[in-house]
């Protein structure tokens, strides 16, 4: 009996060492989905884009969005190819908020104008498949990513009035096969 007693102690204790917290959405665990998207945005800020490459979703690519609201008509998808050499293509990548004004940049000229505007973004919040921000600005990301996991990395802001300068830069990820590959980077702020 003592044996028994013993070996289900040893189990139980096995089982609560192993546990892992796990998304809702896809079975991953937050902390690696967590340094996969630190390792994303560390490449993307040193402008070494061709190692976001293979983080690319392979048959579904990644949309890049300026907005919080998919807009399935201007958001560019793009695919690893398009990050394995540099280049200075220019895309649309859909409009300023409250103007008719068009987003035209180069990748690289995306990221710094629209993801990097401020460099204590990584220091600040991440929320993981939540919602953070109160705040007005349309989002419809669940509509399109209803069964992929998120990350939001969220900058409070503080250095305009009422705080108008926040900022959250979400990456969307898939499930394929056996990876979480990036499939989103949408970016949740004022556009000025």
């Amino acid at each position: 009996m003592k044996k028994i007693i013993w070996v289900l102690i040893f189990l139980n204790a096995a089982l609560i060492l192993n546990a892992q917290p796990l998304s809702t959405k896809t079975g991953i665990d937050d902390s690696l989905l967590i340094q996969k998207a630190k390792e994303i945005l560390k490449y993307c800020k040193a402008k070494q884009y061709y190692k976001l490459a293979k983080y690319i979703h392979p048959t579904d690519g990644a949309r890049f969005s300026p907005l919080a609201h998919v807009v399935a008509e201007s958001d560019q998808i793009l695919f690893a190819k398009d990050f394995r050499k540099p280049n200075r293509k220019t895309y649309f990548w859909g409009y300023r908020d409250n103007s008719e004004d068009s987003i035209i940049l180069s990748i690289p000229d995306f990221f710094d104008e629209i993801i990097f505007t401020d460099k204590a973004l990584f220091h600040n919040q991440i929320e993981y498949n939540n919602f953070y921000a109160d705040n007005d600005i349309s989002n419809n990301m669940d509509v399109y990513y209803k069964n992929d996991d998120f990350l939001g990395f969220y900058y409070p802001g503080g250095k305009e009035p009422d705080n108008l300068d926040w900022k959250i830069v979400r990456l969307v990820f898939r499930k394929y096969k056996t990876t979480h590959y990036l499939v989103g980077i949408m970016c949740e702020i004022l556009l000025r």
